[in-house]
């Protein structure tokens, strides 16, 4: 429902990188991240902390089976920093 894009970092800004981040949560029955973390970076936790604040915005559709909602586990996205973006 919901996705923002991330805030660059300034510090990244400054010294002109780009990079990736792959983020691996769960999705509670409301549609909302619960307990993101890293699963790998580059370079190496330059973007996570703002990886992290993006990913706690993002907002699902509410995931159902059965006409239930439901909670899914170990969802996993890749953030991308362009700086061309």
């Amino acid at each position: 429902i919901s996705n923002p894009a991330p805030v660059y970092p300034r510090r990244a800004i400054r010294m002109g990188l780009e990079g990736s981040v792959k983020v691996e949560f769960d999705v509670d029955t409301d549609g909302s991240v619960l307990d993101p973390y890293v699963l790998e970076s580059n370079p190496a936790s330059t973007f996570d902390r703002a990886a992290i604040k993006a990913v706690r915005k993002i907002l699902y559709q509410p995931p159902t089976f059965n006409g239930t909602s439901v909670k899914v586990n170990n969802v996993q996205i890749v953030i991308i920093f362009n700086l061309a973006d």
